[in-house]
C-alpha cells in the first residue's frame, strides 16, 4: 500500500525570476533590506513575524515599537524574546505602510525561501506564527484548501509532521496593540498556553497497520469501539447509477480493515452484520452521510452509533471552517496533506451527480491509492474520537 502522507520536507518551488527579491523589489526602498535572523534561541523557539514595522527598519530589529507587546507577553512565562528565541519575518524586508494585497502575497512567495531555509538551520521545536502573512508563508502553499486567516488558526498547537515542530499560529502582536481588550486577553492566553503545552516530547505520527479484506468474513470478530467510513460515487446516494466503491473499518487506533465494497450479497453479509450489531459501538465524521449510505444502499440501519467526531469538533470549539476531517486531522496531529490526490475525484457538480471515482480507480494504482485514503479516514477518526473524549471526559460508560 502506498504510504500514508509525505513526510518529505518542504521543497523549495519559489526559486527563479517569479519569485525573487528582484521581482518582489521591497529591498530598494528601506533602511535594513534582507533582515538576517536574531535572538540566542535557548529554547528553540522560532518567532515569525509578519513583516518588520517602522521602527524596525530603523533600528534593525525585531518585534519593536507596537511589537514589545510580544515580548512583554513572553516575560510572563520566563521567555526572552531575545536570549531564548530565533525572530524572522514572513517578508524581510520592511514594505512601507502601503502595500495592496496582491503584492504582498507575491512578496511573501519570494521570501519563503528564506524561511524555510531558517527553520532547516534552526530545526526550532516550536514555531510561533504571528498573523496573516506568517501563516501564509508557513502553512498556505502546504494547505491545499481554504486558508482563510489567522482567526481561524490561532489558539491551536500544530505537531507537524513535515517541518517536525509545534506549529503555532497566534494574533500578530501590532494588531493586538491596537485591538480591542478581548483580543488583548486572547493574545496573552495563546501565549500561556504555547508556553505551558509544547516543552513535552514530539508526538511523531505512527503509520497504522492496513489491512486489505478481499473476503470480509473477518469481520464477524470485531468487538468494542469502531471509526468507519466510505468512499461513494456521489453525496447522495438516492439515484440508482450511485455507488459505495469501498469501505474502511479502524479496529483501534493502529489498526484498521479497508475493502472494496462486494458486488453480491453474500459478500457483503459480514459487512451488514457489522452495521447492525449494536454491542459495537460506532464512530463516524458526519455520521448522517455513512447512516444514510447505509439505510439506502446496504437497507441497513446502523446500530450503536456512539460517536460523531465533526459534532465533538464543533462542541469543542465553534469557529467556522475548522470542523472537517482534514482540518482536524492536521491541527490534532500534524497531517497536512494525504487527500489532495484523491479529493478532486470525490467532487461532483452537484449533491445529486456522481464524480468521477469509478474512472480514476481502473489501474491498480489508483485503486490501491483510494483504498488507502478511505482506511486514513477511518484511523484518523478513531483517533480523533480518543482525542476529543479525552478532552471532554466521556468515557463511553452510558452505553
Amino acid at each position: 500500500m502506498p504510504a500514508l502522507f509525505s513526510g518529505e520536507k518542504y521543497k523549495d518551488t519559489t526559486v527563479g525570476k517569479k519569485n525573487s527579491c528582484i521581482s518582489c523589489g521591497l529591498f530598494k526602498d528601506c533602511n535594513s533590506p534582507k533582515m538576517k535572523p536574531s535572538g540566542g534561541f535557548q529554547k528553540g523557539i522560532m518567532n515569525i513575524g509578519e513583516f518588520p514595522n517602522k521602527t524596525d527598519d530603523q533600528e534593525n530589529g525585531y518585534f519593536l515599537g507596537k511589537g514589545r507587546i510580544l515580548k512583554r507577553a513572553y516575560a510572563k512565562y520566563g521567555i526572552d524574546i531575545e536570549e531564548d528565541c530565533i525572530n524572522i519575518n514572513a517578508l524581510s524586508c520592511y514594505p512601507g505602510s502601503k502595500l495592496e494585497n496582491k503584492k504582498l502575497n507575491s512578496s511573501i512567495d519570494a521570501c519563503r525561501k528564506f524561511v524555510f531555509a531558517a527553520i532547516e538551520k534552526y530545526k526550532p521545536r516550536v514555531i510561533v506564527l504571528f498573523g496573516d502573512a506568517a501563516l501564509k508563508s508557513v502553512i498556505g502553499h502546504r494547505w491545499k484548501k481554504d486558508l482563510d486567516n489567522i482567526h481561524k488558526w490561532r489558539g491551536f498547537i500544530i505537531p507537524d509532521q513535515q517541518i517536525n515542530a509545534f506549529i503555532c499560529p497566534v494574533l500578530s502582536p501590532s494588531f493586538v496593540y491596537i485591538a480591542d481588550e478581548e483580543a488583548q486577553t486572547i493574545f496573552e492566553q495563546d501565549i500561556k498556553r504555547i508556553a505551558e503545552e509544547t516543552n513535552g516530547l514530539f508526538p511523531t505520527f505512527v503509520q497504522p497497520k492496513i489491512e486489505v479484506l478481499t473476503d470480509l468474513t473477518i469481520l464477524n470478530k470485531i468487538r468494542g469501539i469502531c471509526a468507519f467510513d466510505y468512499e461513494t460515487t456521489g453525496i447522495k446516494p438516492y439515484n440508482k447509477e450511485q455507488k459505495i466503491y469501498c469501505a474502511s473499518i479502524a479496529d483501534s487506533a493502529d489498526h484498521v480493515f479497508t475493502f472494496k465494497m462486494p458486488k453480491t450479497k453474500e459478500g457483503r453479509k459480514p459487512f451488514r452484520q457489522f452495521l447492525k450489531n449494536h454491542n459495537i459501538l460506532k464512530v463516524a465524521q458526519n455520521m448522517k452521510f455513512e447512516d444514510n449510505w447505509s439505510n439506502v444502499k446496504l437497507k441497513t440501519p446502523v446500530a450503536g452509533w456512539a460517536w460523531d467526531t465533526q459534532i465533538a469538533s464543533h462542541q469543542m470549539d465553534n469557529r467556522i471552517g475548522i470542523t472537517s476531517l482534514k482540518f482536524q486531522s492536521y491541527i490534532r496531529f500534524g497531517i497536512i496533506d494525504y487527500d489532495s490526490e484523491i479529493s478532486p475525484h470525490l467532487k461532483a457538480k452537484d449533491s445529486n451527480s456522481t464524480n468521477n471515482l469509478l474512472d480514476f480507480v481502473k489501474t491498480k494504482e489508483n485503486e490501491e491509492n483510494v483504498l488507502t485514503y478511505c482506511a486514513m479516514d477511518s484511523i484518523l477518526e478513531y483517533r480523533l474520537m480518543e482525542y476529543q473524549t479525552a478532552k471532554l471526559g466521556y468515557d463511553f460508560l452510558p452505553f
